[in-house]
């Protein structure tokens, strides 16, 4: 007869404690070398660093970085998703990319076309009678007629992102 490995619970548990990772805070950026966050846009890749002494005044030396990441919006196409990591104040933008991803080189899309462009090539499209993924797909073909560089991956990011938007016809 062939033995069963023990179930999980028979299992002995040695009692370690739970690490815990303090998250960053604008207060410790603060304190570092790093004292000025890069932020780019994920729709324009439009790029702007940020003094962390104002936003310190204005949020709090206690407010986590991933939480301002969640606040922040691009001053240049209105897109609310934007990623930032802090830089020194005197590095170039190209080092601070790669310091940010640990010396990797991220893969930078096109950028999407502006958001007032999308927003009108959707709204041009006539109702598909029918169910729901008919019309979705008649929003992810204007999309790509319109702009040919845009893939299908591109374009299925940009209708589910502006798809509430539109009026329900």
């Amino acid at each position: 007869m062939r033995r069963k490995p023990p179930a999980r619970e028979d299992l002995p548990n040695p009692s370690r404690p739970k690490s815990h990772v303090k998250p960053l805070t604008l207060g410790d950026i603060a304190t570092g070398p790093d004292t000025v966050l890069e932020a780019e846009c994920e729709w324009c890749r439009y790029r702007g660093r940020l003094e962390i002494g104002p936003l310190i005044e204005k949020l709090g030396r206690d407010t986590e970085l991933r939480r301002l990441k969640d606040r922040l919006k691009c001053s240049a196409c209105g897109w609310h998703i934007c990623e930032a990591w802090p830089v020194g104040r005197h590095q170039n933008r190209e080092d601070s990319i790669e310091r940010a991803t640990g010396g990797h080189r991220p893969l930078l899309h096109t950028p999407y076309p502006p958001l007032s462009e999308c927003r009108a090539v959707l709204r041009a499209v006539h109702h598909v009678p029918g169910f729901a993924g008919e019309q979705h797909h008649a929003y992810m073909q204007a999309i790509m007629e319109r702009f040919p560089a845009i893939d299908a991956g591109m374009a299925l990011f940009i209708v589910r992102h502006l798809r509430t938007e539109l009026p329900d016809k």
